[in-house]
């Protein structure tokens, strides 16, 4: 008779991610995939960061450029407020995922960095950073810290944890609390496998960043090396159309491109007339 080897580990931290994707509408959701020349802003990253901190810089303006391209088109974070009203919030509450080292082990956990519109790159970095070291959660993890509450949560019969669920994406301020008003997930923007990442999410916009590659472009008449970035798009269109998200991808391609917040300009000063004295 043969025998198998296996090994059995509890994977209770996506249950809830279980439960929300199993309730979130995917008939009307529209997938697309785009490529973002980001050559110029990795060359002002790979100057002023070292190996220890050039991961979390160019993690942090990623989430910057992100944020300002909401901002500019703000439509595209609207939530479902009654069957003819949408909520439009100012702020823009970014929902990451977060990979951790702990005991030898990997572990990855959901994190919101807030009002990322209004904050640097650096004190954007600074957060995630800090976030890795100290393990902290702000998302909907935080709800379930008492680990007896989690277990009882989760024994529930799944029809009335999705009930739960349910009621909580009917409520677009509880939704920006706990999980932020877009979402972004990383496949391997830092490795080397080629793909056009799909992704899944609970947000009127959710994005896949895959991996960071060489690629030959035509710039300038002339064919050179350029590193591109892949991402996809999930956009839910019962809520938003897609010259919305069109806008919204012109703009973050413009943005990261001119390598945003990167280099910083004078703010513009209107000019003022001097007085006789």
């Amino acid at each position: 008779m043969k025998h198998h080897t296996y090994e059995v580990i509890r994977n209770s931290d996506h249950n809830y991610l279980i439960d929300l994707y199993a309730i979130t509408p995917t008939s009307h959701a529209v997938y697309g995939v785009f490529e973002v020349d980001i050559t110029d802003a990795l060359n002002i990253i790979r100057e002023f960061s070292d190996k220890d901190t050039y991961h979390g810089m160019l993690q942090g303006w990623i989430v910057k450029c992100f944020a300002k391209a909401v901002e500019d088109t703000k439509k595209v974070q609207a939530f479902r407020k009654r069957p003819h009203k949408l909520l439009i919030f100012d702020e823009v509450d970014i929902y990451i995922v977060i990979e951790t080292y702990k005991k030898k082990s990997k572990r990855v956990f959901p994190y919101i960095i807030r009002e990322a519109n209004y904050r640097s790159v650096d004190e954007i970095q600074a957060e995630i950073l800090t976030a890795k070291d100290t393990n902290v959660q702000n998302s909907i993890q935080k709800s379930f810290r008492n680990k007896w509450f989690f277990r009882f949560f989760f024994s529930l019969p799944i029809a009335l944890r999705r009930l739960f669920f349910r009621r909580y994406r009917r409520n677009p301020i509880y939704c920006k609390k706990k999980a932020g008003t877009i979402g972004i997930t990383s496949i391997d923007i830092f490795g080397k496998i080629r793909l056009n990442p799909l992704t899944v999410g609970m947000h009127t916009l959710d994005f896949a960043l895959g991996a960071a590659m060489k690629k030959l472009d035509l710039v300038n008449d002339r064919v050179e090396l350029r590193d591109v970035l892949r991402i996809s798009v999930l956009f839910d269109q019962n809520i938003i159309d897609g010259s919305i998200v069109n806008r919204f991808i012109s703009r973050l391609t413009d943005l990261m491109k001119q390598k945003f917040s990167l280099v910083e300009t004078e703010p513009f000063m209107p000019k003022t007339s001097k007085k006789a004295t």
